[in-house]
């Protein structure tokens, strides 16, 4: 019971808590923040406990490889949505990480530092590859907004790590790094906020990648020697020193405008 009203809780606060950073301070910032391990990590945690902790770091590995496939929807989201409306832009989204999950199944049981090196030099690329950042107008979301991000979130958590079980690790990982929890933030920010919000949100969410990407890693290669504490006691660690040197970074430029004015 209390497994599954965590599950029922985490994952819908961390991403309400990512949509209000996101209008406090600019989509980038949200970004990163909705790249917090909502459902990777709550899938490889939960799994870890109900079936050891084996088969969790299989599931993380598996995840690090569908990371890299996050990478290349960002990429077809962020350039359909210099021409296109949300539906399309999700359609070829949703369409690539398909294509890039039958592709790379083969390799989810890869060793988990090739899962991560793939999963990053992904990242990298497409970041380098989306188009230029945009001021984007301030818009102001119906009230519903939020609640039915979080009601999303808690019903894509409960289904995946439910199926854990019947579909395996190497497809429960590729489940968990399946962007449909994201997916409901990006297209809510895009609908309600406008395109230019929506591609700064991929871009804060690619940077973020690369911490729940080190974060993967640590489970994948740490959870059998260290065990089921110890080894997300340390990600947790290594993924909030870098979720808060990106979020110092991209507060930055912001903070040194107001001092000038």
């Amino acid at each position: 019971m209390l497994l599954l009203l965590l599950r029922i809780v985490t994952a819908p606060l961390i991403l309400g808590a990512a949509s209000l950073a996101s209008r406090r301070w600019g989509a980038a910032v949200g970004g990163v923040l909705a790249a917090i391990p909502l459902v990777t990590g709550s899938v490889s945690f939960f799994v870890s406990l109900e079936q050891g902790p084996s088969f969790g770091s299989r599931v993380a590995t598996a995840t690090l490889i569908g990371v890299g496939t996050l990478a290349w929807f960002s990429l077809a989201y962020a350039w359909a949505s210099r021409r296109f409306d949300w539906p399309i832009c999700l359609a070829c989204g949703m369409a690539i990480v398909l294509a890039g999950s039958v592709v790379v199944f083969a390799f989810t049981e890869a060793p988990g530092i090739a899962a991560f090196t793939y999963a990053v030099a992904s990242l990298a690329v497409a970041s380098r590859m989306l188009p230029p950042a945009e001021a984007a107008p301030r818009a102001t979301p119906p009230v519903w907004d939020i609640p039915a991000r979080m009601a999303t979130a808690a019903f894509l958590v409960v289904g995946i790590t439910g199926a854990a079980e019947v579909v395996g690790p190497q497809l429960s990982g590729l489940l968990a790094a399946f962007p449909l929890v994201f997916a409901a933030l990006l297209v809510f920010t895009h609908r309600h906020e406008g395109a230019e919000s929506a591609r700064g949100l991929l871009r804060g969410f690619l940077m973020g990648l690369v911490a729940t990407s080190l974060f993967l890693e640590i489970i994948a290669d740490g959870l059998v020697p260290l065990g089921i504490g110890p080894a997300f006691v340390a990600a947790i660690v290594v993924f909030l020193g870098y979720q808060t040197a990106a979020i110092s970074w991209l507060r930055r430029p912001v903070a040194s405008l107001e001092g000038a004015a």
